[in-house]
């Protein structure tokens, strides 16, 4: 199969709201569960209830995303927002790994993160790519 993608975008008041309509738009876009939901969203939600509730409707296998100030998809932008980017494919893998205490020891920070890459251990997969969400305000970003 092909890798797919579907995006979504919502300004939903609750979270549960917001979970309910992601859920329908991917799943009018991708027959299946995706295999990852990157996933951007507005401080204004409950982030363990948009979560739980995407998980719930959404079950991807994997998913991953932050906080924004501004959120945007295609021709589509504001605030107070969430956008979601699936993805699903059995050319790819997706894996997600978290790092703490950038702040404090960056190498360190890089050392953790980079233990978690399963990449090497999966030949089969010839090429390797990360996507890194950092919290900008913690600093040094640049440097991993």
């Amino acid at each position: 199969m092909p890798t797919k993608s579907a995006v979504a975008y919502t300004h939903s008041e609750s979270a549960k709201e917001a979970a309910l309509d992601i859920a329908s738009q991917i799943s009018s876009k991708m027959e299946g569960i995706a295999d990852a939901l990157i996933v951007f969203a507005s401080s204004k939600y409950d982030y363990i209830e948009l979560l739980n509730s995407l998980q719930e409707h959404c079950r991807p296998k994997q998913i991953i995303g932050c906080s924004s100030a501004g959120e945007f998809i295609g021709g589509m932008k504001g605030e107070g927002a969430i956008s979601v980017l699936a993805l699903q494919s059995t050319d790819m893998l997706f894996n997600v790994i978290k790092g703490v205490g950038l702040r404090e020891n960056r190498a360190e920070t890089a050392k953790e993160l980079s233990s978690q890459l399963i990449g090497t251990s999966k030949p089969i997969y010839k090429h390797r790519s990360v996507l890194l969400l950092a919290d900008a305000l913690a600093g040094y970003t640049d440097e991993l």
